[in-house]
């Protein structure tokens, strides 16, 4: 059914024990008429009562009102003397006979309450619209000591394999939690942030964000008539297929990434908004304000694709706390991982301030982290080495002096090589060098870099801007990536 049904025909389907199927499939899908087909199901039943109640009436003192006025009538006609109808008269007897029908209806709901009548009446039940039944997500990820709370308890998010409505999901000051809330629906949780699976159906969730920042994405095999929901204080954000929301004292702070949303304020002011856009929805006032000139983006997002409702739930043993790990071609991951499910195995790498080790996920073998290679093997080492111009001598240069130099180039160039990797790139072996072209005040006028670091040369380029000046004479510096 295309069109919305007529009032005759939520009333038929209302008052039927089978209603049609077309009028069925159409209320499932249409709040409106749902709500109507509700209301009216429910003033059929009050008429099933006032049908079939019995109804005590006072016939004696019904007669003696009606001989009483006979007798007045007889006495005007014998004294000549018949009263002519005011024009309101029939108004007010027609106002007491509603008045009477009414009284008499409550008198026969009153009847029912107190339990008086010998003959109850058996409502028939319609179930034109059945309640969902409930549906439970996977656990996907979980870090840093997040917990988990429902009639059975309080345990640890890294114990449980699923999650289901009513559940309380918090993930601490350096936790985090990725589950899925809806077939092809993520809800990222990041540190200090505490939900309420308050609602959790097939077809329909809503989260209510206490505290924190999460992240609902929708991906592959997500149903288009699933009612995904966000609650956070006075505002309800739904179909939106990419946002993040965040609570901060006074309002919430909401980046749609996603192509549209809809923001419900006290549940009756809707308005929607097109994104990308950043929204601040205040807890007091109207309206939300929009950040100009402000990307909408999230910086803290993870690659999901690696991470399989369908798969195994791994256990990723403990590791230094202040590593950077990183899934190799997936980016960065938490750093204190406790599990993690997959379809197919994953390598993590996990980078110290002096190493790194290596870690193979879902390979059905006992895992344990593998230390790869001594103190920064596997980091681009800075090598200094001088090219003076053409018919020019090397300036001298001290061992400490060119050591200082060493050591400022190479903790900024490495942290480009670090952030490229944890973002999935530079994944290849580094080769050749950073070449330096010098000014003659000894400051980096030009930077060119091999190649094998391409991902990372917008930042290396950004860096050597930074770099303290060189002795006046030297015309290049090569920095060799190993």
């Amino acid at each position: 059914m295309s069109a919305h049904p007529s009032i005759d025909q939520l009333f038929s389907a209302a008052s039927s024990v089978r209603p049609s199927p077309e009028v069925s499939a159409h209320c499932v899908s249409c709040p409106a008429c749902s709500t109507t087909y509700h209301r009216l199901q429910h003033g059929a039943r009050i008429l099933d009562e006032a049908r079939t109640a019995p109804v005590n009436v006072h016939w004696g003192a019904l007669d003696a009102a009606i001989l009483a006025e006979a007798e007045s009538v007889a006495r005007d006609l014998r004294g000549r003397s018949v009263r002519t109808l005011r024009p309101w008269q029939p108004w007010v007897a027609s106002g007491l006979t509603l008045a009477v029908a009414a009284v008499a209806l409550l008198a026969v709901r009153a009847h029912h309450r107190d339990g008086l009548t010998e003959h109850p009446v058996a409502h028939r039940e319609r179930s034109l619209v059945p309640e969902a039944a409930p549906w439970s997500g996977a656990v996907l990820l979980s870090a840093g000591g997040a917990s988990f709370r429902d009639a059975a308890g309080n345990r640890s998010l890294a114990a449980v394999t699923s999650v289901h409505q009513g559940a309380t999901i918090t993930t601490g000051a350096h936790g985090r939690g990725v589950v899925t809330v809806q077939p092809g629906w993520t809800l990222d949780l990041r540190a200090g942030t505490t939900v309420d699976l308050s609602q959790m159906r097939e077809g329909t969730v809503t989260v209510a964000l206490a505290d924190g920042t999460v992240a609902l994405q929708r991906g592959d095999g997500a149903a288009p008539t699933a009612e995904v929901s966000l609650h956070a204080g006075r505002w309800t954000v739904s179909d939106a297929s990419s946002v993040t929301a965040a609570v901060i004292p006074g309002m919430v702070h909401v980046v749609v990434l996603g192509s549209a949303v809809t923001v419900t304020r006290d549940g009756g002011h809707v308005v929607r908004y097109t994104g990308p856009i950043v929204l601040d929805l205040p807890e007091a006032g109207a309206g939300a304000d929009i950040e100009t000139g402000v990307a909408a983006r999230d910086p803290d997002a993870l690659d999901a694709t690696v991470l399989s409702p369908a798969g195994r739930l791994w256990p990723v043993p403990v590791t230094d706390p202040a590593a950077t790990i990183t899934a190799v071609g997936h980016g960065v991951f938490p750093s204190a991982l406790e599990t993690l499910r997959l379809a197919s195995p994953l390598t993590l790498r996990a980078r110290y301030p002096h190493g790194s080790s290596t870690l193979e996920v879902g390979t059905g073998h006992p895992t344990e982290w593998v230390r790869t290679v001594p103190v920064g093997g596997t980091q681009p080492t800075v090598v200094a080495g001088v090219s003076p111009g053409a018919g020019d001598t090397a300036p001298e240069i001290s061992a400490r002096e060119m050591s200082a130099h060493e050591a400022q180039a190479t903790m900024r160039f490495r942290h480009c090589i670090t952030v490229c990797q944890e973002r999935g790139r530079c994944v290849g072996t580094l080769e050749g060098s950073v070449e330096l072209n010098l000014g003659a005040d000894g400051r980096v006028a030009s930077v060119r870099v091999d190649p094998s670091a391409h991902d990372a040369e917008t930042c290396i380029q950004h860096e050597a801007m930074f770099l303290a000046a060189y002795p006046t004479g030297l015309h290049a510096v090569r920095i060799p990536l190993r």
